[in-house]
């Protein structure tokens, strides 16, 4: 939409264009955190403002800001771009593991896998932000901590305690992909289930 108001107003006008989408730019990051959106009002917020962040999704980025507290994260979606989304806060205790992303190619990523088998991954606008927010969350005392070992899970799988497909997803999650962003989704071997024959057709459907 912008680039037909600076079409119609020409280059002068550009400046008079940006300064009319700063109002849809606006996040909770312009007046701080509303605490009447905590689940407990008990909670004490851990960073001194909300940081801006992006929620991906296949096919979808919704931008929205960041809050930690000690008991929860909360996202907050954009107002404008996100008018049926609603605030979603994520119970640190149910955080089963944490990973740090690259989103674009650039380490600005963290992703959350719960205990329930969901995932959330955030992209960042910087690395020092990223880290920081991950250091944020890793060092909680809340947060949950299964440190699996790509070994361990090895021999989990070895002796049949997991499934192939819960060993193949840790390896992808391992491996940093993800199924929130297409450009790094998770990958599957081919299986074989010809057993008997002598040779196998690699070409047959």
């Amino acid at each position: 939409a912008l680039r037909h108001i600076y079409a119609i107003l020409g280059s002068e006008g550009k400046a008079s264009a940006a300064k009319m989408k700063l109002p849809y730019n606006t996040t909770a990051m312009s007046s701080g955190f509303d605490t009447s959106l905590l689940v407990n009002f008990h909670e004490t917020l851990r960073l001194s403002a909300p940081v801006p962040v992006k929620k991906v999704s296949p096919m979808i980025l919704n931008p929205g800001s960041l809050m930690i507290t000690d008991s929860r994260i909360y996202y907050l979606p954009d107002s404008v771009n996100n008018v049926d989304e609603i605030v979603q806060s994520i119970d640190l205790h149910k955080i089963h593991r944490l990973y740090t992303r690259r989103y674009l190619l650039r380490p600005v990523g963290i992703e959350l896998l719960m205990v329930d088998g969901s995932s959330v991954l955030f992209a960042f606008d910087e690395s020092p932000v990223r880290d920081h927010i991950y250091s944020a969350i890793n060092e909680h005392p809340k947060i949950s901590r299964n440190c699996v070992s790509v070994e361990e899970y090895t021999a989990r799988w070895q002796r049949k305690e997991i499934t192939n497909f819960e060993y193949l997803m840790y390896l992808n999650y391992a491996a940093g992909r993800s199924v929130n962003d297409l450009t790094q989704y998770p990958v599957f071997p081919h299986i074989l289930s010809d057993y008997t024959s002598k040779s196998l057709d690699l070409k047959a459907a």
